[in-house]
C-alpha cells in the first residue's frame, strides 16, 4: 500500500485550505478547524471546528450521534442550542404534545371557563330577550331588542372539547333597530391584567384563540373595550368559511401604550363576538390598532347571526394569551374552573340544580329561638371569597319565587343581613314562631 505523507496541504492559489469541488470522504479519527467542500463524507470518530455543507438548500443528515459544542441555530431563529440552554420559538412538539416556546406551560390562558366546561345556573334557559348569564358560567350574553333566544350548553365541541355554549334564536330579528344588539362577552378583572404594561412602552400584544361554528358564514366581528381608559376599542374582522363546521380562529390583539387598567377588582377588558345589531355599532369599519371609542367600529362586519329563525352561534376553546402566537388550548381540571368561577358566582343548590329548584337537597336549616326576632340563625360562610361584596338571592326549598324563605311550614319573605365577600346571615319578615325550623337556598352573584 502507497502513501502520502505531507506537512501540509493548501490550494493552487497558496492562499489558504485546499478545496475540493467533487467531495471529500475521510475515514478514521479526524480533527479538523476548518472543512468547506460541496459533499462531506466523514467515517469514525470526528472533531470539526467549522464545517460548511453545500449551497443554502442542502441538507445536513447525520447517521447515529451527534455532538456539537458551541450554538446551533436551525431555520430562521427557530433553535438556538448553546449547550448550556435553548431557545425555541414557535409552537413545538415533543412526542405528539405541544408546548409553547415563550412564556409560563401553566396560567397561560387568562380566560376562566374558556372549554365551556361549567354552567352553575342550568345547562338550558328559553325565551331570552334581555342580557343575562344564561347558562354557562362567566359568559353573559347580551341582548336588546335583537330577537328571542335560547341558551344551551351543549355536548358537542371540536376534538378535544366535550362542551361548548350555543346561542339559538327562536324569534328573529331581520332589520334591527339602530340600537339593537345580540353579542356574547367576557369581562377580566383589571387586577389581573396588570403584567400586560398597558399605558407604557412596554406594553405587550395578546392573542384571541376560539372554536366557532354556525350556519351562518361571512364575515363577523371580534371586539374589545378598556373599562378604564374611556372604553378604548380595538375590532377586528373574521370569517365564518363553512356552515355547521367547526372551526378554529386566532386574532391578534395589538399592544396599547396609551391604554390602562386599573390594579383593582373591578372591570378591566371586555371581550366581544357580536351575532347580530343595529347601525349604532356596524356603521364603522375596523381599526388597525386601539383607538377611543366609536361604537360603529365594534360590529363593522355584521353576520346577521339571528336574522332568520334557528340561526345560531356556538363556541369554545377560547384562550386569551400574551403574544402573538396562539399556543395549544391550556385545559384545566373540572375542580379548578369551577373554584375560579365561584369567585363571581356561588349557589347553595347541588350542581345539577339550577337557582329555584324546588329541593331540600343541600338547603339552609336551623331553628329559630325568638318569637319576635328576625333571627333565623341561618349564617352563610362562602366557600370561595366572592371578587366584591355580592347580590344574594334567597328561595325556599319549597319555591321557585326568589326572595322567599321557609319558617316552619311558611314561605314567607326573607332578607340578607351584613354581607360581604365572605358571607351573610339571613333575616325573615315578619319574624315568625319561636323555636321553630328555618331553611333556605342561596345565590351569591359578584359578576363583573
Amino acid at each position: 500500500m502507497s502513501k502520502i505523507q505531507v506537512n501540509e496541504i493548501v490550494n493552487h492559489f497558496d492562499t489558504g485550505a485546499p478545496d475540493c469541488p467533487k467531495g471529500l470522504t475521510v475515514t478514521g479519527v479526524t480533527t479538523s478547524v476548518n472543512i468547506s467542500a460541496t459533499n462531506v463524507s466523514v467515517i469514525g470518530v470526528s472533531t470539526l471546528g467549522n464545517v460548511v455543507v453545500g449551497g443554502a438548500t442542502t441538507d445536513l443528515v447525520v447517521t447515529g450521534d451527534a455532538r456539537i459544542t458551541g450554538i446551533l441555530t436551525v431555520g430562521t431563529a427557530s433553535v438556538t442550542l448553546n449547550g448550556n440552554d435553548g431557545i425555541i420559538s414557535g409552537i413545538n412538539t415533543v412526542n405528539d404534545v405541544s408546548f409553547p416556546s415563550t412564556g409560563p406551560l401553566s396560567n397561560r390562558n387568562l380566560i376562566i371557563n374558556g372549554a365551556m366546561n361549567v354552567a352553575q345556573r342550568g345547562t338550558s334557559n328559553t325565551g331570552l330577550t334581555a342580557g343575562s348569564y344564561p347558562t354557562v358560567d362567566r359568559f353573559p350574553w347580551s341582548l336588546s331588542s335583537c330577537g328571542t333566544w335560547t341558551s344551551t350548553q351543549e355536548s358537542d365541541g371540536p376534538t378535544g372539547f366535550s362542551k361548548s355554549f350555543k346561542m339559538l334564536c327562536t324569534t328573529a330579528d331581520a332589520s334591527p333597530a339602530s340600537t339593537d344588539y345580540a353579542v356574547l362577552q367576557y369581562v377580566i378583572e383589571a387586577q389581573d391584567l396588570q403584567h400586560l404594561n398597558y399605558g407604557t412602552s412596554d406594553a405587550v400584544p395578546l392573542t384571541v384563540s376560539f372554536w366557532v361554528k354556525s350556519n351562518k358564514t361571512g364575515n363577523a366581528s371580534f371586539a374589545c373595550l378598556q373599562y378604564d381608559a374611556s372604553l378604548r376599542t380595538f375590532s377586528k374582522q373574521y370569517t365564518i368559511n363553512a356552515a355547521n363546521t367547526w372551526e378554529y380562529k386566532t386574532i391578534t390583539i395589538p399592544a396599547d401604550a396609551s391604554g390602562q387598567f386599573d390594579d383593582d377588582n373591578g372591570q378591566g377588558l371586555l371581550l366581544e363576538w357580536w351575532s347580530n345589531s343595529g347601525t349604532n355599532y356596524t356603521s364603522g369599519s375596523h381599526p388597525t390598532t386601539w383607538t377611543e371609542l366609536v361604537h360603529g367600529n365594534r360590529n363593522a362586519s355584521n353576520i346577521g347571526i339571528g336574522q332568520a329563525v334557528n340561526d345560531y352561534f356556538q363556541i369554545t376553546g377560547i384562550q386569551l394569551e400574551v403574544g402573538t402566537q396562539a399556543t395549544p388550548f391550556e385545559h384545566r381540571s373540572f375542580g379548578d374552573e369551577l373554584k375560579r368561577c365561584e369567585r363571581y358566582f356561588e349557589k347553595s343548590y347541588t350542581y345539577a340544580s339550577p337557582p329555584g329548584t324546588t329541593t331540600s337537597n343541600g338547603v339552609l336549616a336551623g331553628r329559630k329561638a325568638a318569637i319576635t326576632s328576625s333571627l333565623t340563625n341561618l349564617n352563610v360562610r362562602f366557600g370561595t371569597r366572592k371578587r366584591a361584596t355580592p347580590t344574594i338571592g334567597l328561595y325556599s326549598p319549597d319555591s321557585s319565587t326568589e326572595g322567599l324563605i321557609k319558617v316552619d311550614s311558611s314561605d314567607i319573605t326573607g332578607n340578607d343581613q351584613d354581607t360581604n365577600e365572605m358571607g351573610f346571615w339571613i333575616s325573615s319578615n315578619p319574624g315568625g314562631a319561636a323555636n321553630v325550623i328555618c331553611s333556605a337556598h342561596y345565590t351569591a352573584d359578584a359578576e363583573l
